[in-house]
């Protein structure tokens, strides 16, 4: 009985929160009637690239209705549903200087807050021959600060810890260099784009019953790489496939348009449709009209679907693997020798004993290669057991880490880790 109030007064939440007030320009702008004509007679609502960019669904009976969920995206008062009323809207914002109010979203005028909207009717409808060049500042800042030259999308491997994430994740990052070309460090420094719910319960039945139907908001959000890079491949030691995306140019200047439109609305979330992998689809799709991914991936899609999907359409240029933490220990001590590999031990057991890292033998009788080898595996199991505490600085747990990378540094360097061959076989090459 508790659980079914629970459910009623949540789908009760839902209906109230899933509409928001629309707040529209309220001026009434002159569209040139040879636009309007234009659209009309190409029935330019009907486009697949329009239906894409607002992500529009057709059902079995012919209506549509937007995937967005959040009203701040939709310009006319039953955008949501009825794409011609939409793009027409659209077009009327184009021509006014009106700033819209929008929930948890800089006020802004119509033309900079859908860019990508904007270089697609220009493209169709020549709207520079009317409109003067604007400058959007919020827009363009953003635009700037993340200065993408390509795509890559990511798949994080599996981990159990999390529900949400027992199929793996995946996400776009931005480069600022052109993919695979840059540095492993400046990789580091681009930008991450991640699709998730906005947990709001922390209890398992609801947050099950919230997953499962679309209860949960879920919003595109732009992280600094390195983030994800710490989460996953450090603190859940989960494997990182990186797909560099042969997108051109101006498709990834599309992508980084789309993004700032989305950045003022949400979706529902459904775990196991609407979810991260098919929206890193959509996402792609819209900013690259000639791709056809969506399509590709059952009704029911988890992050190895969407990985198949972009290379069934011929968009993987380059294959990228990043060990976690757990991977580079295990090549690590694949190097050893039956000695080293029994000092390792040794350390490790030392280790668990006391709860934190353990101090190495003042008399440790090994060369000094075998030192560096094994400090290097040791190292690596610290890193795996105390990351969160290292990195808050905990002295129980950073001095003693400190201490060996200052004996380490006193050893000669080791061969760097080689994964040009993963230890594993890239998701694309898995079962249904």
């Amino acid at each position: 009985m508790i659980h079914a109030l629970a459910l009623f007064f949540a789908l009760s939440a839902h209906a109230q929160t899933s509409a928001p007030k629309l707040v529209a320009p309220q001026s009434s702008p002159v569209v040139p009637p040879q636009i309007i004509e234009d659209v009309r007679s190409r029935k330019l609502w009907e486009s697949a690239e329009w239906l894409r960019i607002v992500h529009y669904n057709k059902s079995l009976l012919g209506s549509y209705t937007s995937q967005a969920s959040g009203m701040n995206f939709f310009v006319a008062s039953h955008g949501r549903s009825e794409p011609q009323e939409e793009l027409e809207a659209t077009l009327a914002g184009f021509f006014s200087a009106e700033k819209r109010t929008l929930e948890d979203f800089p006020a802004q005028t119509v033309r900079c807050q859908f860019p990508l909207r904007y270089i697609f009717l220009n493209r169709e409808l020549g709207l520079d021959r009317f409109l003067p060049t604007v400058e959007c500042k919020e827009y363009e800042e953003f635009r700037d600060r993340v200065a993408a030259k390509s795509a890559t999308l990511v798949f994080s491997s599996f981990y159990a810890g999390n529900p949400s994430s027992v199929y793996g994740h995946s996400l776009l990052r931005l480069n600022k260099s052109d993919g695979s070309k840059g540095s492993e460090g400046a990789q580091l420094l681009d930008y991450g784009v991640n699709y998730a719910a906005n947990q709001t319960t922390s209890n398992p039945i609801l947050y099950t019953i919230y997953g499962m139907s679309g209860f949960f908001k879920g919003t595109f959000q732009k992280i600094p790489y390195f983030y994800k890079v710490r989460e996953y491949g450090d603190f859940e030691s989960r494997d990182l496939w990186e797909y560099d995306l042969s997108l051109a140019p101006d498709e990834v200047s599309r992508l980084v348009a789309h993004l700032w439109e989305l950045g003022s609305t949400y979706f529902d979330y459904y775990y196991l449709t609407k979810n991260c992998s098919y929206h890193m689809l959509t996402l792609i799709e819209a900013a690259a009209p000639r791709t056809h991914l969506a399509s590709k991936v059952p009704w029911w899609v988890i992050p190895t679907d969407s990985v198949k999907a972009v290379f069934e359409d011929g968009l993987v240029r380059k294959t990228n693997f990043r060990a976690s933490l757990y991977s580079q220990f295990e090549a690590r001590r694949a190097r050893l020798s039956s000695f080293e590999e029994k000092e390792l031990r040794r350390l490790v057991s030392e280790d668990r004993s006391a709860g934190q890292p353990t101090t190495l033998p003042s008399d440790w009788s090994l060369a000094a290669d075998q030192k560096a080898r094994v400090i290097d595996a040791y190292m690596d199991y610290v890193d795996l057991q105390y990351a969160r505490e290292i990195l808050k600085k905990e002295a129980k747990y950073a001095d003693p880490k400190n201490a060996l990378l200052r004996t380490r540094a006193r050893l000669p360097m080791m061969p760097a880790l080689d994964f040009s061959t993963p230890p594993v076989a890239s998701p694309n090459e898995s079962h249904g």
